[in-house]
């Protein structure tokens, strides 16, 4: 069964979630019922269908169209860029532990797990 555009955009300009196409039984005359929430249609859809002599005989979930909003340049935020100042001191055998390991990463001598035990073996050498 067709259902008309205009009944579409009507429901679509109310704010309805649902569109219920519905028909008189004994005329056969379609009309449409609309419906703002999933709860909301499953009793109209009930009572429509309990009622004599009508019934629903589609429901068509309607899509609101989203329009994309356009912000003149001069609106829109700016995002702030981060900086970071990082200080840090090491000791001239913390350096050569880091390119000892950075070394043997490169070289794909070592893994990430044997990079752990390796560290954890350089730090017990340290003590």
């Amino acid at each position: 069964m067709n259902i008309p555009e205009e009944w579409k955009e009507e429901g679509i300009k109310k704010g309805a979630s649902y569109l219920l196409l519905c028909s008189d039984d004994f005329s056969y005359e379609a009309y449409p019922v609309y419906a703002f929430s999933d709860e909301e249609m499953e009793r109209t859809k009930k009572r429509i269908n309990s009622e004599n002599m009508n019934s629903v005989r589609t429901v068509l979930k309607l899509k609101k169209e989203v329009k994309p909003k356009i912000i003149p340049k001069n609106k829109m935020k700016k995002k702030k860029e981060r900086t970071y100042k990082i200080s840090l001191e090491f000791t001239q055998d913390e350096i050569n532990k880091m390119r000892m390991v950075l070394r043997a990463y490169r070289d794909g001598s070592v893994r990430p797990l044997e990079l752990k035990i390796l560290n954890a073996i350089l730090d017990a050498e340290q003590e």
